[in-house]
């Protein structure tokens, strides 16, 4: 707000120092023509002029007002998306979280391990999804933002060898070693993203 009061009084006073010079100007030309009320008349002529020269700055002054409303709206709707996207984000690192526990226990059954892959792949996508559809504007509005869609966008490809592993290993049934290491590293790498998003963000 302080930037567009800033712009907005310089306009102000680029127009009282462009008024006054062409005020000027017609009274020399005015007097230098032997005008028998070089005053009275430039005053005339001056203020024919001056009610277009008021309309085009009020014109640019509302262009002003607008676009500086739109910034402020965009910055308030990116600060509201940046709360959803953090509130979805935790909830998959809780479920990876849970999901590596659980996948360590040999005890836990295949159709757990798959289920519960399968819901947490939906999430992610559905995260993705979410900041990918008409959001990229506000990318700019809020780094977090464009951080976020990279990490969980990254978590994709993660996640998805993760789950081809989880296949192989419960048709193997060689005990999810290689699943459970893929799961782990798919939690470690999200963690790390996510460590490093915020200590960028904040330096």
């Amino acid at each position: 707000m302080k930037d567009i009061q800033k712009t907005i009084a310089i306009v102000l006073a680029i127009t009282a120092v462009a008024s006054l010079f062409f005020f000027v100007l017609i009274f020399i030309l005015f007097d230098f023509l032997k005008v028998e009320t070089p005053l009275k008349d430039s005053w005339e002529t001056f203020g024919g002029y001056f009610g277009g020269i008021t309309t085009l700055v009020t014109a640019c002054i509302a262009s002003l007002l607008f676009n500086d409303w739109k910034d402020i709206e965009r910055f308030k709707r990116a600060n509201e998306m940046l709360d959803k996207i953090s509130v979805e984000a935790s909830i998959i690192h809780k479920d990876l979280t849970d999901l590596v526990i659980k996948s360590r226990m040999s005890t836990t059954p295949s159709d757990y391990r798959k289920e519960s892959s399968q819901v947490i792949r939906h999430k992610i996508h559905m995260l993705v999804t979410y900041i990918a559809l008409d959001h990229e504007k506000l990318f700019k509005s809020n780094p977090y933002i464009k951080n976020y869609f990279d990490i969980t966008n990254n978590l994709i490809g993660d996640y998805s060898r993760y789950r081809k592993a989880l296949k192989q290993d419960i048709k193997a049934n060689n005990g999810y070693q290689l699943s459970n290491k893929l799961l782990e590293n798919c939690l470690e790498i999200f963690n790390l993203k996510m460590d490093e998003m915020i200590k960028n963000n904040l330096e």
